[in-house]
């Protein structure tokens, strides 16, 4: 084994890794984007977001408001396609090398693939949650399910 396949299998390695490392939760940055409404008034959350699902009474006063996405108002996830595996020339060890690739391409394709429907299930059942006090002034968020 040349020092050349070994440093394109340690590439391979790393950059796998790495792409594991960075996956953040995404409830993180929306429970951010919520955040920054606090001290808005409600009003102002509508005109930008739209009209909410439903609303309730806090029992003190205030009103919690409630957003849920509508399933029809999002695009469908396809699911992927099994390409063919390209034809290798010779069985040694880059022809190996391309189809244990190819292989873990296919499996990369299909849990991106998964981790969207999984994702779009969670997205779907999420409520976003905005409490208000009398005055209509936004003081407390929260993300349901």
């Amino acid at each position: 084994m040349t020092s050349r396949n070994l440093c394109l299998l340690a590439s391979l390695f790393v950059i796998g890794c790495a792409q594991t490392l960075v996956q953040e939760d995404p409830d993180v940055e929306l429970l951010q984007i919520m955040n920054s409404w606090k001290g808005y008034h409600i009003s102002q959350l509508i005109e930008m977001w739209g009209p909410y699902a439903s609303s309730m009474s806090d029992g003190a006063g205030g009103t919690l408001y409630i957003w849920q996405t509508d399933p029809l108002a999002l695009p469908p996830i396809t699911p992927p396609t099994t390409s063919p595996t390209p034809h290798t020339s010779g069985s040694g060890f880059l022809g190996g090398l391309q189809s244990g690739t190819q292989q873990a391409l296919q499996r990369r394709i299909q849990s991106t693939y998964e981790e969207r429907v999984r994702l779009r299930q969670r997205y779907l059942a999420q409520k976003r949650v905005f409490y208000t006090r009398r005055d209509g002034i936004i003081y407390a968020v929260k993300i349901a399910y």
